[in-house]
């Protein structure tokens, strides 16, 4: 199987028995469309007057061990709220729960067991679930082979790494897809291929930024996320410091015989 290439420019390999998701080496682009990402997904949008509500209820909530709920958007002021667990019915409840307390809803993205220390460690956070940084991703679901889009904001000039966390738990850096832009986002355009046995599954982009550097500690070769999460978790604590998380889910399908690639 494949991986995103090194900052280098020499392509990290690894042997795997089940698909992931793989970046083909390959020169990319890296401007994406601003207003496709924007007008993305289907998170239900936070308006102004209803985030200190939302995020004293997020904050309070006890969805589990694996449970996390994070705004999304391109902007804080285009914010929308995502609910991500291994359990769907963990993520009704949330909803229901969410709905009568503060009359919003969130959208609802189920994650794998193995996906779980993302969770954790987002929530292990202080200043969760209200965090500076925002992701967007579009489309949220593409034909294996097809381009997906990404913009990061909310960032400054903090030290950010962005990284792709597929359904077994391995964790890699993707971080030199990122290109920087003049309003302060950043943004990346990427293809993403299924490899192995073409089995689609749910796939995570997760941002770290801040952390007094923390955040920029990348795992140099694919890595079990639950061990990476537990030292960028401990460099935190010891310097009490708090890093700011953003996670977007996305679908990769495999084609259909004869379809393009």
């Amino acid at each position: 199987m494949s991986y995103p290439a090194a900052v280098s420019g020499d392509p990290v390999t690894a042997t795997a028995t089940t698909p992931i998701v793989a970046v083909p080496r390959r020169t990319v682009s890296t401007t994406p469309d601003t207003a496709n990402v924007a007008s993305g997904g289907s998170d239900a949008e936070i308006h102004a007057g209803d985030r200190s509500a939302i995020t004293r209820f997020v904050r309070g909530y006890d969805g589990g061990g694996c449970f996390a709920a994070l705004p999304g958007g391109p902007t804080a002021s285009e914010a929308s709220l995502s609910g991500f667990s291994r359990d769907e019915t963990a993520l009704g409840q949330f909803n229901e729960a969410l709905g009568r307390s503060t009359g919003a809803r969130a959208a609802g993205r189920q994650v794998s067991q193995a996906q779980c220390s993302a969770l954790a460690f987002a929530r292990s956070q202080a200043a969760y679930p209200d965090f500076a940084v925002r992701l967007a991703v579009s489309p949220d679901r593409i034909p294996s082979g097809g381009t997906i889009r990404g913009i990061v904001s909310g960032t400054a000039d903090q030290p950010v790494t962005l990284l792709i966390l597929d359904d077994e738990g391995r964790i890699q850096d993707a971080s030199f897809l990122l290109s920087g832009s003049e309003d302060g986002t950043r943004s990346f355009e990427t293809p993403l291929s299924l490899t192995g046995d073409p089995v689609p599954t749910v796939q995570l982009f997760v941002v770290l930024a801040g952390g007094d550097g923390i955040a920029a500690l990348r795992p140099p070769v694919p890595v079990e996320a639950r061990r990476y999460f537990q030292e960028i978790a401990r460099r935190a604590d010891e310097r009490g410091i708090s890093i700011d998380v953003a996670i977007a889910a996305f679908t990769v399908d495999r084609n259909e015989k004869g379809s393009a690639p």
